[in-house]
C-alpha cells in the first residue's frame, strides 16, 4: 500500500448515491470487487439458505458493460456462487472485462479446485476435529468446502458459540499446514494459505488497474482493505470498526451504490 497505515474506526453510515460519486472520480482502470455473504447477500441462519439481494446480479452486469473488470471474492465454492447464487463468469459484449469468479478465499479461481493426498488427508483430520467439537453443542453446524472446513455458531447460544470458536483458534493458531479464517459467527480452516488479498493482490498485479474498488463485510475483507492504497476505494457492509473508507448499512445499499456508479462512470 501507498501512504500511511489505514486506521480501524467506527465510521458513521454513507449514504449510497454519494460513495456511488466517489467510485466514479476512481482513476481509470478500475477494477471492481466484491464479497458475497454479508455484502451481496444478507447473512442467513444457515450456509444453504443464502440468497442474492434482489438487483445484485443485473448491478453487476451493468458495472461490466461500462468496460470495468469484476471480481466476486468468496469464502464460498465456485460451484456454490454459480449455482446457489446465478453467478456465472461472463465477458462483457465486445468487450475486454467482465465478471470473474473466485472462490474459496482464493483458491479457486474460476474453477473447481483439486486437492493433492497430503491435503485431503489434512482436510478429513480438520473435519473429524470440528464435527467432534460442533456434535454436542446444539446449533453449531460444520460445513465442508472444497479446501476448508468451516465452523458455524450462528445459532448457539453465548457463552458456548465464544467457547467453541476460541477452541478452533487454540487448536490451529500455531499449526503451519493451515490458515485460520475468521468472520461473522464462523471460523474456517483452510489447509491451503491462500487469503482474499492475497488473492487481490494477485489480481492486480495481472490486470494493473490504477484504481480498485473493493466490498466486503468481515475480517477476511479487513485483511484486502488494509492492503488499498489512497487511490483505492474500501466500503464496508455492516456494523464494526473498519479501515474502510466508508459504510453502507446493508447488501441492498451496496446494490444501489453499484447501480449509481455504472450510470455515473465517464
Amino acid at each position: 500500500m501507498i501512504g500511511g497505515p489505514r486506521v480501524r474506526r467506527d465510521l458513521p453510515l454513507g449514504d449510497p448515491v454519494d460513495i456511488a460519486r466517489r467510485a466514479a472520480a476512481l482513476e481509470a482502470p478500475v477494477l471492481v470487487a466484491c464479497d458475497v455473504d454479508g455484502t451481496l447477500s444478507e447473512i442467513a441462519p444457515t450456509p444453504a439458505e443464502a440468497r442474492l439481494e434482489a438487483g445484485a446480479l443485473a448491478a453487476l452486469r451493468a458495472v461490466t458493460a461500462r468496460d470495468i473488470a469484476v471480481l466476486v471474492v468468496s469464502g464460498r465454492s465456485v460451484g456454490e456462487l454459480r449455482h446457489q447464487f446465478g453467478l456465472h463468469t461472463a465477458a462483457a459484449p465486445g468487450r475486454s472485462a467482465g465478471l470473474l469468479l473466485i472462490g474459496s478465499h482464493g483458491a479457486e479461481i474460476d474453477g473447481e479446485l483439486t486437492l493433492d493426498p497430503v491435503e485431503a488427508a489434512r482436510l478429513a483430520s480438520v473435519r473429524n476435529h470440528l464435527e467432534g467439537l460442533a456434535a454436542p453443542v446444539v446449533g453449531a453446524l460444520v460445513e465442508v468446502k472444497p479446501c476448508a472446513i468451516a465452523l458455524h455458531v450462528r445459532q448457539v447460544e453465548p457463552p458456548a458459540d465464544a467457547r467453541l470458536l476460541a477452541m478452533v483458534v487454540e487448536r490451529y493458531a500455531r499449526e503451519a499446514s493451515v490458515t485460520l479464517l475468521e468472520g461473522k459467527q464462523v471460523i474456517e480452516v483452510a489447509v491451503r494459505q491462500v487469503t482474499k488479498r492475497s488473492v487481490i493482490e494477485q489480481i492486480r498485479g495481472l490486470l494493473r488497474p490504477t484504481s480498485v474498488l473493493f466490498a466486503g463485510d468481515d475480517a477476511s475483507d479487513e485483511a484486502v482493505f488494509e492492503s488499498l492504497g489512497p487511490r483505492d476505494l474500501a466500503v464496508r457492509v455492516g456494523s464494526g470498526e473498519t479501515c474502510a473508507d466508508c459504510r453502507l448499512a446493508v447488501p441492498a445499499d451496496l446494490v444501489r451504490m453499484l447501480d449509481e456508479f455504472a450510470v455515473l462512470w465517464a
